[in-house]
């Protein structure tokens, strides 16, 4: 920057033509907000110019259209509406200075989140008219949202301002800037595609201009005013966009086709000096405990680190790695309080499957997960199209690392848990049992998020900018509930009927936590959803019942049928369950009520006992072997000759007799566990409620050779009801309603 040019007056020019141009990408109520600012402009000292406006539209859907039309029904501007859909910023600013006016003497720019004060053109005009410049770039200021800490509201965070009016510049920014059309033809300007995702366009643009001759002023005056949305309130947030610039300008001053040559080595010596100065000062705000000058330190160090990681050829692709392109940003994000991957139950194999199928259609799906149940420690960054957030996760290069002490602790006791002998994970779920008991509770249904937490789901959610969003259960629901712009397809998992759940178990003796939940506070939770996902077809029925203006999709669990042909051992039976109160119930029922009888009409029958429900059974009779976590569960259903379910309560889906069923094996079980598929013709399954009845019944299977053989063919023709394509039905349809598209991959 140099010194401040001589006032020369003002100088009127009525009767110009200024066209401003407008990128906008999925924000039509800003969009909105800055037309109507537009339709405000004043023109005291430039004298009033010809204006026309021009709108890009980035999105693919074409959200601002509508918008367009509302300010051109004003009759106030004239507006021209470019559909572009590129999700590319590069393309849509080079298409915006394209669609100017004929015969405009000036294209300004300004940012579809900003709102210009009404003698913002005005100034930019003088000073242009003033100065000769071929582009006038003026400040723009933040606006925060309420509540915004103090310690974030530096100008030098978020604020573009500092210079004196008409001083010369050698860089620019896009956000308000003013541009002479006969200089951008005579120099032959253009924002560069390749740098379309990554950000720094702006930057090669301006210092392009500058190299080029282009004479670069300041209008002091000319303010615009951008809203700071909460999710950028945030160290992460400052610290990758400071990288982002660090690396653009090492990328630049590397030098590279049709770029301008830098200076590499001037620009190391500069990273080295932001790094050092940028560390002692941290180092000194954290001493005498100055937040703000800590993170200011910071953010200078990420910036040389920047510079350093630019000059060695490497590009940060800040929006295609985070947030905002269209390219990289998630088509779905699941918010959920237990990663699909954290252990291998049923609720686990259904919620994971959605996943895939959601992976599946475009390349990258998120997972947020709200407590410390992640199911690693540390991965690979975005590894197979998964990209996870949590408190307690922290991005380390490229890897996702669990850096959170508390949720280190949880993580490796859950391991070692599920690593140990099965006596010493029998004593530790007794003393987890004891602490729950003591405490007044056998089985905790959920809990919402409180302000805290919920604040954070919004903010995450509105960093990734998925345009669908799943719940897992109505306990994920943050309170109130806040989507960005982008979601088009906000929607509730469930697993069960949770008030049917709660009654279930309150009837058997059990205390559930919240101890009050009933049918009236499940109402009101799904009241505040516009979908939800039923796992079966009797849950469907109940939820229209509760919520008549609710969508209600069905999508059952989701299983490939296996390839691996049957070997059955005609004495062996299998349960398969994970440690939940109702698998725990259900199976000392069957071992303590039927496992005898099953034995004296079988001598040689087994029962293997597969899933972490293996620790909490105890002491078992003979003939029944208790495996625990296997690695193999198809081995174990292609040996079993039945699966047992005998579940007394519970609700939703069994996922294991789903299971069963995918993989041809005839199944046991009772009213409650075939729950949602009663309906089935034939059906796949016997039923017997009585606890002679049932183990009559498994016996029958495991003599009855005749019998089995056509269970197992009904089991055969009711899997086509669960594979991907059936069970996800409903749910890519409603997706394609709300005008979310698969991508290819």
């Amino acid at each position: 920057m140099t010194a401040t040019l001589p006032d020369h007056g003002d100088s009127a020019r009525p009767g110009r033509l200024v066209t401003v141009a407008v990128c906008t990408y999925r924000r039509p109520e800003a969009l909105h907000r800055l037309l109507a600012a537009l339709e405000r402009l004043t023109f005291p000292r430039s004298g009033t110019p010809e204006v026309a406006v021009v709108v890009v539209d980035n999105s693919p859907e074409g959200d601002a259209h509508e918008t367009v039309a509302l300010a051109r029904s004003r009759g106030v501007l004239h507006v021209t509406y470019v559909p572009l859909g590129a999700g590319n910023i590069s393309v849509a600013r080079n298409a915006a200075l394209d669609a100017a006016a004929p015969g405009s003497e000036f294209v300004a720019l300004i940012d579809d989140d900003e709102v210009p004060e009404p003698m913002w053109l005005d100034e930019l005009l003088v000073v242009a008219d003033r100065t000769r410049a071929d582009i006038v770039c003026g400040p723009v200021l933040p606006a925060y949202p309420e509540g915004a800490p103090s310690w974030l509201r530096r100008d030098d965070f978020f604020a573009v301002t500092g210079f004196p009016d008409g001083a010369e510049l050698t860089e620019g920014i896009t956000g308000n800037a003013l541009l002479r059309t006969a200089a951008i033809s005579r120099l032959a300007l253009s924002f560069d595609a390749t740098l379309g995702l990554s950000g720094g366009e702006d930057q090669l643009f301006f210092r392009s201009a500058w190299t080029r001759g282009a004479r670069l002023r300041w209008a002091a005056r000319a303010v615009a005013h951008e809203d700071v949305p909460q999710q950028r309130l945030s160290v992460r947030y400052l610290m990758r966009r400071e990288y982002r610039k660090g690396n653009t300008l090492g990328l630049l001053d590397r030098g590279g086709p049709g770029w301008p040559v830098g200076r590499p080595v001037r620009r190391a010596a500069g990273a080295g000096f932001w790094a050092l100065t940028g560390t002692v000062a941290a180092v000194r705000a954290l001493a005498g405990r100055h937040r703000s000058d800590a993170l200011a330190g910071a953010l200078r160090v990420v910036r040389a680190v920047g510079m350093v990681v630019g000059l060695a050829g490497h590009r940060y692709d800040h929006y295609s790695s985070g947030t905002g392109s269209a390219h990289g940003r998630p088509l779905a994000a699941f918010v959920t309080s237990e990663s699909p991957f954290y252990q291998a139950a049923g609720h686990s194999r259904f919620l994971g499957g959605l996943v895939d199928h959601a992976r599946s259609m475009s390349g990258l799906t998120v997972v947020v997960v709200t407590t410390n149940r992640v199911g690693f420690l540390v991965r690979r960054a975005d590894a197979d199209g998964l990209r996870f957030v949590a408190p307690g996760v922290r991005r380390i290069g490229g890897l996702d690392v669990v850096v959170s002490p508390s949720a280190l602790a949880s993580g490796v006791a859950w391991r070692l848990f599920r690593a140990a002998p099965r006596q010493l994970q029998g004593r530790v779920d007794a003393l987890r049992t004891r602490l729950r008991s003591g405490r007044g509770v056998d089985h905790h249904l959920g809990t919402r998020p409180d302000a805290a937490l919920s604040a954070w789901i919004s903010q995450r959610l509105a960093e990734q900018q998925p345009e669908a969003v799943f719940f897992w259960t109505l306990w994920s629901l943050p309170q109130p509930l806040r989507l960005p712009t982008s979601v088009r397809a906000p929607c509730v998992l469930t697993s069960d009927v949770m008030w049917q759940r709660a009654d279930a178990l309150r009837a058997k003796g059990y205390r559930v936590t919240p101890s009050a939940f009933g049918v009236d506070d499940e109402r009101a939770l799904l009241a505040s959803v516009p979908a939800v996902v039923a796992i079966q077809w009797d849950d469907a029925e109940e939820f229209r019942r509760l919520a008549p203006d609710t969508e209600v999709l069905v999508s059952p669990v989701a299983f490939t049928t296996p390839t691996r042909g049957r070997r059955a051992d005609p004495d062996r039976c299998l349960f398969v369950g994970s440690g939940s109160l109702p698998n725990v119930d259900g199976l000392r029922w069957f071992l303590d009520e039927c496992w005898a009888g099953v034995r004296r009409a079988r001598p040689e029958a087994e029962l293997h006992v597969v899933g972490t429900v293996c620790a909490r059974i105890g002491a078992v009779p003979d003939g029944v072997v208790l495996r625990g976590e296997v690695s193999d569960l198809d081995a174990e259903h292609a040996r079993a000759a039945a699966v047992v379910v005998p579940l007394q309560m519970g609700s939703g889906l069994k996922i294991k007799i789903v299971e069963a069923i995918c993989h041809g094996v005839p199944v046991i079980t009772t009213s409650v566990g075939a729950q949602g598929l009663m309906a089935l013709e034939p059906r796949p399954f016997v039923l017997a409620d009585d606890p002679d009845d049932f183990a009559g019944a498994v016996a029958r299977l495991l003599g009855d050779l005749g019998a089995s053989d056509a269970l197992a063919a009904s089991a055969r023709e009711q899997a086509t009801l669960f594979t991907p394509e059936r069970a996800y039905q409903e749910i890519d349809a409603y997706l394609e309603r709300c005008g979310v598209q698969a991508r290819s991959v």
